[in-house]
């Protein structure tokens, strides 16, 4: 048996030591900049082969339910969709957290808009969202959905409050954009 661990550095960055495995992983993911991350971070590792679609929510679903049994050992993905997958997956569902970084990033960057904003999204993102509300003592209006069904109720609410800014994840924001928001949407970054 070959240990990973026992193969020089130089050997590890050329390819797969002959005779290895290479671990197939499918990645679905909601945007193309999610998807560049994770292309070039597995550049890094030569026992890795990663397909990676974009795919946001149900979309995300079909894709998983067509490609999981090509041989992958896992699936990663984000979020809602993350959530979606694993009701139908046959194979381990790899998450990509939204991160303490990649919410503060984007609260910071929404600071800079004239108008009201909400939180809304997943439960990833507003338990992520409360975690920065709460340690920075900032005063977020911070919304939880359960389904894309939520949203249209969610929207009215919000409207009629004067919030003008959505932040959130994809299919928050397209949604949001559709009833006339404004919108910031939480990437996730390399450290996720």
């Amino acid at each position: 048996m070959i240990y990973w661990s026992h193969i020089p550095q130089n050997i590890k960055r050329r390819g797969v030591v002959p005779g290895m495995k290479r671990i197939k992983l499918l990645a679905i993911v909601p945007y193309e900049g999610l998807r560049e991350i994770i292309n070039e971070s597995a550049k890094a590792f030569a026992d890795l082969e990663v397909d990676t679609y974009i795919g946001d929510m149900y979309e995300g679903l079909h894709i998983a339910q067509e490609l999981q049994h090509n041989g992958y050992v896992a699936i990663i993905s984000r979020a809602g969709t993350a959530e979606l997958i694993e009701t139908v997956a046959n194979i381990p569902v790899i998450r990509i957290q939204i991160s303490v970084c990649d919410m503060l990033r984007t609260i910071k960057l929404a600071q800079n808009y004239i108008g009201e904003s909400a939180v809304v999204g997943f439960k990833a993102i507003g338990d992520c969202a409360k975690s920065i509300s709460d340690l920075m003592q900032y005063s977020l209006e911070i919304h939880t959905i359960d389904s894309e069904d939520d949203l249209k109720n969610c929207f009215s609410d919000l409207k009629e409050q004067g919030i003008s800014l959505i932040i959130g994840d994809v299919i928050t924001t397209l949604h949001a954009k559709h009833y006339g928001f404004n919108t910031i949407l939480v990437m996730s970054g390399r450290e996720s």
